[in-house]
């Protein structure tokens, strides 16, 4: 085969000599390659040049042509005529392939320029995804576009000729596959290709297949070339060039997948024959099923110099070698990938050199960092050989080599044990290594820190060098307080509350105190999700904090613990050990906590609040599941003392005596007015189960307690309770009872008969009330008819809805539509009154209901404008709740009986508190009465001579003046500069000032010098005169400091709009002014805008935090305490600004929001709200903006807000008759929602007079339109 090849090697040698004699004897004069010109002929090249058509007949074409779209999705390019100094530009597919018809001669014309030249000016896809991932053919090629090589070999005509310039683009998506020579993105050249990359292309043929070109002919050069591209055939087949026949291939690359299935076949080029392949790379792979393969060269007859492959990913054929059987060291060789990673080979294809100063070398690449190049690139970073020490410092030997720095290379450092630096706060660490080599080296490495809640340990971890360090330290929970009743411990946190356990405890290093107090500051949670929306546990359980209960059988708690209405959630325990609860056992006092999302389980005495309870625990609720073996109850395993207004809703199980409320009522143990709704079971075999309580020793009470949860059980079950030895009176059951051998739809077994006044469902429950057995006044069933007139809450009650003096109902009922089913143990609910008919039938309802008017007055006798409800209906014995509104002109005086003759009140008050609650007993007309508020002291006046509403005056004075009084101030001084008030802030321009008395002030005309030099005010952002001067020497001049401006920083002063960026230059200007004898000159500031961040703060609710400007916050009201219900959100004025528990604003600055409450019974009558919140100055253009925010209660929906204005000031200050149908101008969107905020600018230097609108319809349907407060603004105020 090889002398088969030489063969061919002559006669295409013999063919060369050929066709240049003919060309020597048919054309004059010889045309110059495009690659042998110099600059001067360049020029001569715009000239026809000799072409050769099919019949080989030379002919003359023009060299420029127009641009034209031709067949075949061919398109000349819009710029350039083909010569060197002006080549094709080639922007896309269509240019391309015009491109290689044109030096083809496949043109629809027939003509041909072998010679004409290209340049890329864009990356180009021909098709796309033509390789899969893995560099193979991406299917069939059926449908993608196939490539015509650029250049033929049907005469050395042919041959491409020109320049070729890719200028770093890329070319993707070639594909070609034939049974034809000569394939690549060229076909033949014997002009000049660069800077061209080909890429996810395929080229498939028999004889010289290349990835940029099949055959580089005598002449031709390829130069700063890459393939990626997928390239196979039979023989002499290249990444790069599949023959090179006596031309140059110079810093080219191949990445991509090379294979043939005959001789010659190299990740470079397949031959190389009497030509150079220098400086080039291989990382791609080169294959074939025969012989000669190699890493760049499969044969070779002259020149390949320093050049290397990947010999890891070329290993086949020839053993792996670099030129035709064997790596040629300096020639071809191979490098691991670790060598080319290093940069060894890039400073090999450079010549083994680092650049000079000023020196471009053309190989890079990047050796560190995410970016980091595996193989020499063209350009990129460069590469310099340097020395490499073995140690971290210098020494005495070195090896090479290589980075992009040019700095020396040394080994790591290595460290000993390093020095840990926690702060103050123990919340982050770091650690300080020092070099055991070089002392002088010191590593500082922040530490990642877990914390270990149940061991009150935090570990800071960090790596260094390999290796793992970790540093432990101990960390105490300092809490609030002193722990005694009157300075409780405070808890906010689930960190501060486990150290509060340690201390009643003992553990943890902690002094133990079992009497400490302790009050919850807000809600707390220790894990999330402990149980599934079903009530049951989470399946993962792994990573939950387990909860250390407070106090045990040895040391019981014996302080107070005050929950303050907040909730604890995620208390997780699952033990076999006894007492476990929030509480284990409780000595002291556990009230107003909630438990909720938490799981316990232990042996005996387990419950949600308490193990065991020997004290007190009162209004308390829990929502966790319990479980154990006996002694389990919702709130408490077993009670020995007293419950009260205690609620469950956890599922409560176990095998012994199981309660809703309390597994075990100790003897002497009372449980008052609790209730359960959670599913109770047991399990055991003698297990006793109750809806409140599994079993009531002897001595103990049950009263006024409620079941509505399923009870269930193997052996004894009762709605209230499973099995009685005491007392139980006054209870109710609506939840089912089962599978019991003693059940009962209020007790399952009664021992001593002491029941009494105790009702069940016996639709839900058909088993009868005691043991199966219903008995009058003890334990009787009723229909869910009977539940839900109120007759059950009347027998509870003692068929009463007056009790006597001293004592309270304990069972209430709202009767009618949406009224509730059975009795609860809420007052807010309605009292139930019994209506005896003669015909002897009885019906209930919730009473006789009162009118509660109310009227507000002066001392005087004079009405006073404030919003205050009119008449109101209470129910007889339920409280009445009326609220005197804030009036700014007024005090309030108090709540009085209103008389319907001169005074119209007398007596003592009935209440002084602007909120007064009383029961409603009768009608009764009350009346607020108010004091209008006094008068203050006002100072004005100016140097020259003024008028106060109208009265002249000549110098200063000072009077007594009423609250809310309006005046107006002018002044006839021709040097008039402004109104200011006591603290400087400039009040207005204008020489007539019209106001209202809101406190003590003094009103000051300022006025300017006649002599003295140039006055300079420097104002504030706000207006206010900082510094005033009057100048008449330059040398006179200090510039003011700069004023602060929350949000913002200062950046210069300005005059009259001009920036002056250093004190230098302001005072040149100013100077300037003075010596042109200027009389005022006014210095403002310039400011630039910070990403500020504002506090909001909440009182009564959650949300607080810092935000960003125009930051939307929302704040959520906190749930409500028993008996009360969420009224409305205020700001510090005490202006409402919502009405809904879940309140969204646009923040602006730092804001006070205060949550507040009324009673249960209270109407509040929820309105809209509008107001302007932000007015927003340009002086340079003469623009205000305000800004207005708009809420409307939960239910209503916003139609439209925005703002209204007018010029007109006879509008006034209270805005009364100034609407939307009267305003000059209405400005505003339609929007849905319940919070909208709304910008409106407006370009003018007239005072403005704006007013907030709010459109939006109620939950009703109605449509109501509100108004906000009057505002009016100047621009030069």
């Amino acid at each position: 085969m090889k002398g088969r090849r030489k063969m061919c090697k002559k006669k295409k040698r013999i063919l060369s000599l050929v066709l240049s004699l003919l060309m020597v004897l048919t054309i004059a004069p010889m045309p110059v390659s495009a690659a042998e010109m110099t600059e001067p002929e360049a020029n001569e090249a715009a000239a026809p040049e000799d072409t050769v058509e099919a019949s080989e007949q030379a002919t003359e074409e023009p060299a420029a042509e127009p641009v034209a779209e031709t067949t075949n999705g061919l398109q000349q390019p819009a710029a350039g005529d083909g010569t060197i100094g002006n080549p094709y530009q080639i922007a896309n597919a269509d240019n391309l392939y015009w491109f290689a018809a044109k030096v083809n001669g496949t043109e629809a014309d027939g003509t041909q320029n072998a010679a004409v030249c290209a340049k890329l000016t864009d990356n180009i896809t021909v098709n796309t995804s033509v390789l899969n991932t893995d560099g193979a053919l991406s299917g069939d090629g059926s449908g993608f576009r196939a490539w015509t090589p650029i250049g033929n070999p049907s005469s050395v005509f042919s041959m491409y000729s020109g320049i070729f310039d890719g200028a770093g683009h890329t070319v993707k998506g070639l594909y070609l596959n034939t049974t034809d020579d000569y394939v690549g993105l060229f076909g033949c050249n014997r002009g000049t290709i660069q800077n061209v990359i080909v890429a996810d292309s395929y080229f498939g043929g028999t004889d010289s297949v290349g990835g940029v070109c099949g055959l580089n002919n005598s002449g031709g050069s390829i130069t700063s070339c890459n393939n990626s591209g997928s390239v196979s055939g039979a023989y002499y087949v290249g990444g790069v060039c599949g023959t090179n026949n006596g031309g140059s291939i110079m810093n080219c690359i191949n990445s991509g997948s090379v294979s043939g299935t005959s001789n010659d076949v190299g990740g470079v080029c397949g031959s190389n024959d009497s030509g150079s392949i220098v400086n080039c790379t291989n990382s791609g792979s080169a294959s074939t099923t025969s012989s000669r393969v190699s890493g760049v060269c499969g044969e070779n007859f002259d020149t390949i110099q320093n050049c290397y492959y990947d010999k890891e990913k070329y290993t086949g054929g020839d053993n792996g070698v670099g030129i035709a059987g064997s790596d040629v060291l300096g020639s071809a060789e191979g490098k691991t990938p670790a060598e080319f990673a290093s940069g060894e080979v890039t400073w090999l294809l450079n010549g083994s050199k680092n650049p000079a100063e000023g020196e471009t070398l053309a190989w890079g690449q990047t050796l560190s960092g995410d970016k980091a190049d595996a193989y020499p690139v063209l350009g990129g970073a460069v590469v310099y050989q340097v020395d490499k020490y073995e140690s971290c410092i210098v020494s005495e030997t070195s090896k090479s080599g290589y980075n992009n720095t040019n700095e020396p290379i040394f080994g790591p450092h290595t460290y000993g044990e390093p020095v840990w630096t926690w702060d103050d706060g123990k919340t982050s660490a770091t650690a300080e290594f020092i070099c055991t080599i070089d002392s002088s080296h010191m590593e500082k490495v922040d530490a990642t820190v877990t914390e270990d809640k149940a061991n009150h340990t935090k570990t800071a971890t960090v790596s260094m060098g390999g290796t793992e360090y970790t540093d432990t330290i101990t960390v105490a929970t300092v809490l609030t307080g002193t722990g005694t009743k009157e300075d409780p411990y405070q808890i906010g946190t689930a960190e501060e509350l486990m150290a509060f356990g340690d201390i009643v405890n003992g553990t943890n290093g902690a002094t133990q105190n079992t009497a400490a107090c302790a009050i919850l500051t807000g809600d707390i949670t220790v894990n999330t999700g402990v149980l599934n929306e079903d009530g049951t546990l989470n399946s993962n359980t792994t990573d939950f904090q387990v909860w250390t209960p407070i106090g045990n059988d040895t040391n019981p708690y014996s302080g107070t613990f005050d929950g303050g209405g907040h909730t604890i959630k995620g208390l997780y325990v699952d033990t076999t050990a006894s007492y476990v609860g929030l509480v284990g056992y409780n000595k002291g006092t556990i009230h107003n906590v909630i438990v909720a999302d938490s799981y316990f389980k232990g042996n005996e005495y387990v419950g949600g609040v308490s193990g065991i309870n020997s004290e007190t625990v009162m209004n308390c609720t829990n929502g966790g599941g319990v479980n154990g073996k006996t002694m389990v109850g919702g709130v408490s395993g077993s009670n020995l003392k007293t419950i009260m207004n205690c609620t469950n809703s956890g599922g409560v199980s176990g095998q012994g005596w199981i309660g809703g409320v309390s597994g075990n009522n100790g003897s002497s143990g009372t449980i008052t007015s609790c209730a359960n709704s959670g599913s109770v079971s047991g399990s055991g075999s003698s297990s006793t189960v109750g809806g409140v309580c599994g079993l009531t020793r002897k001595d103990s009470v049950i009263t006024n307690c409620t079941n509505s949860g399923s009870v269930s059980s193997t052996y004894t079950a009762g709605g209230v309770c499973g099995e009685n030895e005491g007392t139980i009176t006054h209870g109710t059951n609506s939840g089912s009872v089962s599978n019991a051998k003693y059940a009962g739809g209020v007790c399952g077994y009664d021992r001593y008969q002491h029941i009494t006044n105790c009702y069940y469902d016996n639709q839900k429950c058909t088993i009868g009330g005691i043991m199966k057995n219903d008995k009058k006044g003890s334990a009787e069933g009723k229909t869910p008819a009977a539940f839900a007139s109120g007759e059950v809450t009347w027998l509870l009650n003692g068929q009463t809805a007056t009790p006597a003096d001293g004592e309270t109902l304990a069972w209430y009922q709202n009767l009618g539509e949406n009224g509730d089913p059975t009795p609860v143990l809420d007052s807010t609910h309605g009292v139930v009154y019994k209506n005896e008919h003669t015909n002897g039938d009885a019906t209930y309802d919730n009473g006789i209901t009162y009118i509660v008017a109310a009227t507000a007055k002066t001392v005087d006798g004079a009405d006073v404008s404030v919003n205050l409800e009119g008449l109101k209906v209470y129910t007889k014995g339920t409280k009445a709740t009326v609220t005197a509104p804030v009036n700014s002109g007024y005090n309030f005086v108090g709540w009085y009986v209103k008389r319907n003759e001169t005074p119209y009140y007398t007596g003592n008050a009935l209440s002084t508190n602007r909120t007064y609650t009383f029961t409603a007993e009768q009608d009764i007309d009350l009346v607020a009465v108010y004091q209008a508020l006094g008068t203050v002291e006002l100072t004005l006046g100016g140097s020259y001579n003024y008028t106060i509403n109208g009265t002249s005056k000549s110098d200063a004075t000072t009077e007594a003046y009423t609250l809310g009084t309006t005046i107006t101030l002018t002044t006839n001084g021709d040097k008039f500069a402004y109104w200011t008030n006591a603290a400087g802030m400039i009040l207005s321009r204008k020489q007539e000032y019209t106001f209202t008395v809101t406190g003590k002030d003094t009103i000051t005309a300022e006025f300017d010098s006649t002599t003295g030099g140039t006055i300079v005010n420097f104002i504030s952002f706000y207006n206010q005169v900082m510094k005033r001067n009057q100048w008449s020497n330059a040398a006179d001049i200090t510039i003011a400091e700069a004023p602060t401006r929350y949000g913002y920083t200062f950046k210069c002063w300005s005059i009259d709009g001009t920036e002056y960026e250093t004190e230098d230059a302001l005072k040149e200007v100013i100077a300037a002014q003075i010596e042109s004898k200027a009389e005022k000159l006014t210095v403002t500031p310039v400011y630039t805008k910070e990403t500020a961040s504002y506090t909001v703060t909440v009182i009564g609710g959650t949300g607080s935090g810092l935000y960003e400007v125009n930051a939307v916050a929302s704040v959520t009201a906190n749930a409500a305490e028993a008996g009360m219900k969420f009224a409305n959100w205020t700001d510090l004025t005490g202006k409402i600004v919502s009405y809904n528990e879940t309140y969204q604003f646009y923040v602006i600055g730092d804001t006070t929001l205060t949550a507040n409450f009324v009673e249960e019974a209270t109407v509040v009558e929820e309105k809209g709200t509008t107001e302007i919140v932000d007015i927003v100055k340009d002086t340079t253009n003469n623009k205000i903006t305000f800004v207005s925010m708009s809420t409307v209660p939960v239910g209503c929906t916003i139609l439209k807000a925005g703002v209204i204005a007018t010029a007109d000031s006879d509008v006034g200050t209270s805005g009364d008759g100034f609407n939307k149908d009267t305003a000059a101008i209405v400005r505003g969107n339609a929007w849905s929602g319940n919070a909208y905020r709304y910008s409106w600018t407006i370009k003018t230097t007239k005072t403005v007079y704006v007013r907030a609108y709010l459109e939006y319809k109620d939950n009703e349907g109605n449509q109501i339109v509100v108004y906000g407060s009057m505002t009016q603004d100047n621009i030069n105020e």
